[in-house]
């Protein structure tokens, strides 16, 4: 919906009947600001449970282990089921006592961060077409495309390197109408990098769709 908005003289928003507009955030920084909280919330919340967690996960390959796999193992503990379990809630997730206890959500964040519990994933595509701020992919798994959200926007001459049929290994989850990349992504153009994934993902058992 578009909104009209009145300036006085010295060219700023004016306020209306003496009422304050409320800021319209970009939503790429209130996704940032989000999940800043989130992690912040389960480390002050579950510091302890999460070390146990990353040391029996990485074990003595924690030292060497990526930032981005860190980050991705992190945020499996957090929106993982069982999580925040206590005699009450067996079940329940850090996620879900921080949209119950986070008072700056709205309504609709109420309603798609708790999804995240069951759609987040990470997965591997191939690219169709590149935007600093958005990825065109084929999924060879589901067969068929899909478009994730950059959160942090690529450089424009990065994008305009990446070439069609790149490996592109993303965690997303729904954000809203877009479904946007939680972390960093891991992007392969080797010549060989679609068989490598290809054999893998048949290794296990599973249908690869060229």
């Amino acid at each position: 919906m578009s909104r009209k908005r009145r300036r006085g003289k010295g060219g700023g928003p004016t306020a209306v009947a003496g009422r304050s507009r409320p800021v319209l955030v970009p939503w790429r920084e209130r996704a940032r600001d989000v999940l800043a909280r989130l992690r912040g919330f389960a480390r002050d919340g579950w510091g302890p449970s999460l070390e146990q967690y990353l040391g029996a996960r990485f074990g003595d390959a924690a030292k060497e282990t990526s930032v981005s796999d860190l980050q991705t193992a992190f945020d499996d503990y957090v929106c993982g089921t069982g999580s925040a379990a206590d005699e009450e809630h067996p079940t329940r997730s850090i996620l879900a006592v921080f949209v119950d206890e986070e008072r700056d959500l709205d309504a609709e964040e109420r309603t798609f961060l708790p999804t995240w519990e069951s759609e987040r994933k990470r997965q591997v595509y191939l690219l169709d077409r590149a935007h600093r701020d958005r990825l065109e992919l084929w999924d060879p798994l589901a067969e068929g495309r899909l478009v994730i959200h950059l959160v942090e926007k690529l450089p424009a001459a990065a994008a305009a390197a990446l070439g069609r049929g790149t490996v592109v290994v993303a965690t997303s989850a729904p954000w809203g109408k877009r479904r946007i990349v939680l972390g960093q992504l891991e992007l392969y153009d080797a010549d060989d990098a679609v068989e490598m994934y290809r054999s893998e993902v048949r290794a296990d058992g599973r249908m690869w769709h060229d």
